[in-house]
């Protein structure tokens, strides 16, 4: 996979800098398969920072970070607690995954968060996906850091238009749309973005 070769690029280059790497995914199940192609790939032993492995080993883990042991740390959103000095490198693989947003407890966007440990460290921030968050793709941008891997298979068209409060919840091109579908006997979905007894 394209993204991964630039992942493991990313993290030698940090390595080679004397640093270490962050590698945050957003479900436990994809952290042991990128753990088996790093070692693979580049000969790393990466500590495991995640809430489903027992008590014991991750306190194993945590000091092996914390004592310099480890020089990739990969796992869940706890791995942006990791004590790990002279970060280089933070990468936020699918970065678009709403797990990524912790509601339980003491809320807060993992994804943020890795900004902000990033910035902290003086670390470089790769966030990956093929579907990038808004404000994500506009700060890549402003920055000219945006690299497109040309993965990502090319989607339905989209137009924005303006909504105009006084003319209701369907503007004109909106209708017309929805008029021409109908026309032809082809189905429409509209999505209203409200949930629950939103007013």
């Amino acid at each position: 996979e394209k993204r991964q070769g630039v992942y493991f690029e990313a993290i030698r280059a940090a390595l080679h800098a004397g640093g270490r790497a962050l590698f945050v995914v957003p479900e436990i199940a994809r952290v042991e398969p990128f753990v088996e192609a790093l070692e693979a790939g580049l000969g790393e032993a990466p500590a495991l920072v995640h809430s489903g492995l027992p008590e014991a080993r991750r306190e194993r883990e945590w000091r092996r970070i914390r004592d310099g042991g480890a020089r990739v740390i990969v796992g869940s959103r706890l791995a942006l607690f990791a004590p790990a000095d002279n970060l280089r490198l933070v990468i936020c693989d699918e970065e678009q995954d709403e797990s990524y947003f912790q509601q339980e407890g003491l809320s807060y966007d993992v994804r943020e968060a890795a900004r902000l440990r990033a910035a902290g460290a003086g670390a470089v921030l790769v966030s990956g996906s093929e579907t990038p968050l808004v404000e994500s793709l506009h700060r890549a941008r402003e920055a000219g850091t945006l690299l497109d891997l040309g993965a990502a298979a090319a989607g339905p068209a989209a137009e924005i238009i303006p909504h105009d409060p006084g003319r209701g919840l369907i503007s004109p091109g909106l209708g017309r749309a929805l008029d021409s579908r109908l026309a032809r006997r082809e189905p429409a979905i509209l999505f209203f973005n409200r949930r629950g007894y939103a007013s």
